[in-house]
């Protein structure tokens, strides 16, 4: 008999024991119980300008360099004055330094200077300097290939109009000397190098090193960028803390490099000085009208096909609308306008 109760009561404390553990939870059980259901997140297609800011790298190539000023001026191969620095164009006829006290200016290279001129003086070389000042700047200035008062005015306007002292008092005075024209070349250049002030001129220290025919910028654009920028488009440019606009004069054609990367070849003429670096940070300038966008974190991809989920309201049951990402800018992508997807339409966020 004691045995039959025993056993009973063993029986009810294992099956009590069961009961009370189908009657408590445990703090972990209890909040992973109460935790709400994951929420989803919306967002929906706006209206909005997105400018792209990417910074590309091109690469710098100068024109032809040049030496000016190698030999002494009257007797003095001292630089006394130097008004320009690296980066400074150059025009025909601009001063460009002293030496000795005594002014030079850029010459067309095609100008025979051998000898001064004074009035009355003939030749072929009065001929080409005659014609060579009528074209820059002195149209009054007759091709005659006779030294003439009219000449003479023009060369000192040379002079004071760039503060400095002409060389005689009044144009029949006026002495064109020949040493104060260094040979140049024809059109513009860039100086690359310029002589400090006290140091001598030399053939291996010039007055000047003068960078000739125009400086491009030349580099890789890839997508999305490479689809927008455009002939004519004004870029930013930067290499260290020098910093320019240039014109983009030339975009390719879509062609894969050895890597397996598609992207059109770029280039940009500079407007500023960028002659002293290789490497150059090109960044497009945004020009874009607002379109329809999408946040980022909307966007989705499959196979390389860039898609979102949408619907016109949060009621309806989303669907898959591929999209076509033009620019990317802030955490928001400019797409291609879609019919399926006017602007108002409900992102779903993954």
């Amino acid at each position: 008999m004691a045995t039959a109760v025993m056993a009973l009561l063993i029986v009810c404390a294992i099956g009590g024991a069961f009961l009370l553990g189908r009657l408590v939870t445990s703090p972990s059980q209890k909040a992973l119980q109460e935790a709400p259901a994951s929420v989803q997140s919306y967002a929906v297609v706006e209206q909005r300008t997105v400018n792209a800011t990417e910074r590309i790298t091109g690469t710098l190539s100068s024109g032809q360099s040049s030496a000016i000023g190698t030999s002494a001026v009257a007797a003095s191969p001292v630089v006394t004055h130097m008004p320009l620095s690296p980066g400074a164009k150059v025009l025909p006829l601009q001063y460009l330094g002293s030496l000795g006290e005594q002014p030079v200016f850029a010459m067309s290279a095609s100008i025979p200077l051998f000898r001064d001129l004074k009035l009355g003086d003939r030749g072929n070389d009065v001929f080409m300097l005659q014609n060579f000042l009528s074209s820059h700047g002195f149209p009054g200035v007759s091709s005659s290939g006779s030294v003439d008062a009219v000449t003479l005015e023009a060369v000192r306007l040379v002079y004071t109009n760039q503060g400095l002292e002409a060389p005689g008092k009044t144009a029949k005075d006026t002495v064109f000397h020949h040493a104060h024209f260094l040979r140049f070349g024809d059109g513009s250049g860039i100086v690359t190098k310029a002589a400090a002030v006290a140091s001598s001129v030399s053939e291996k220290s010039p007055l000047l090193t003068i960078s000739r025919g125009d400086a491009i910028v030349t580099a890789r654009v890839t997508l999305p960028t490479a689809d927008e920028i455009r002939k004519g488009d004004v870029v930013g440019l930067a290499a260290g803390e020098k910093t320019a606009t240039g014109t983009v004069t030339d975009v390719g054609d879509f062609r894969t490099d050895d890597s397996g990367i598609s992207a059109r070849d770029v280039t940009v003429r500079p407007d500023g000085n960028l002659s002293s670096v290789s490497t150059v940070s090109i960044t497009p300038k945004g020009t874009a009208g607002p379109g329809p966008a999408v946040p980022m974190i909307a966007l989705r991809e499959e196979n390389g096909q860039t898609y979102v989920m949408a619907a016109r309201s949060r009621s309806d049951e989303p669907r898959r609308i591929n999209v076509k990402v033009l620019r990317q800018a802030d955490g928001w992508a400019a797409i291609a306008p879609e019919t399926d997807l006017p602007v108002g339409s409900v992102l779903w966020i993954p």
